[in-house]
């Protein structure tokens, strides 16, 4: 008599698929962990425990040196165009719109300087973390610290000319 395990030869694929797909979804976690994704802010503002205040559209005309062996060979003009969007909690959504309007040009300023101070590899990341980053520390000092949970980049463009 010929004992069977509780899992019969048909249960094996299904078992070997089951095991593929917690490895890919591990994976995809760990992937979008490292792009900069941030898991948090995502779920607050999918709970409605954040919302979306949209500060503008942006086009910042960049100059940034072409370099042949540590040497600037001539400067590249380069138009960056973007959507600037900031999450902040439902609480404070207030006082964020009322400082925006109050500081907004300061605001301007000190974005149109990180993105003209940003490098080439900080344009070229898909999802701009160093410069959302430091947006966030500009809010910081400008509006209030920690108003602002996240900024959000989207419609983003960069033309040579």
């Amino acid at each position: 008599m010929q004992h069977e395990s509780p899992h019969s030869q048909h249960d094996r694929p299904l078992w070997l698929f089951g095991g593929l797909l917690f490895l890919a979804l591990g994976l995809c976690g760990c992937a979008r962990e490292s792009a900069g994704f941030d898991d948090e802010a995502w779920a607050r503002r999918m709970s409605g425990e954040l919302v979306e205040v949209p500060i503008g559209k942006y086009r910042v005309t960049l100059s940034m040196p072409y370099q042949d062996r540590e040497i600037p060979v001539f400067e590249a003009g380069m138009c960056l165009e973007f959507t600037l969007d900031a999450l902040v909690l439902p609480d404070d959504q207030p006082l964020f719109e009322k400082l925006l309007e109050e500081r907004h040009d300061e605001f301007n300023d000190e974005l149109i300087r990180v993105c003209r101070n940003a490098s080439w590899e900080d344009l070229s990341d898909p999802n701009v973390s160093l410069i959302k980053g430091s947006l966030r520390a500009v809010s910081d000092e400008i509006f209030k610290p920690n108003l602002v949970k996240k900024f959000v980049i989207s419609d983003l463009s960069t033309q040579q000319h």
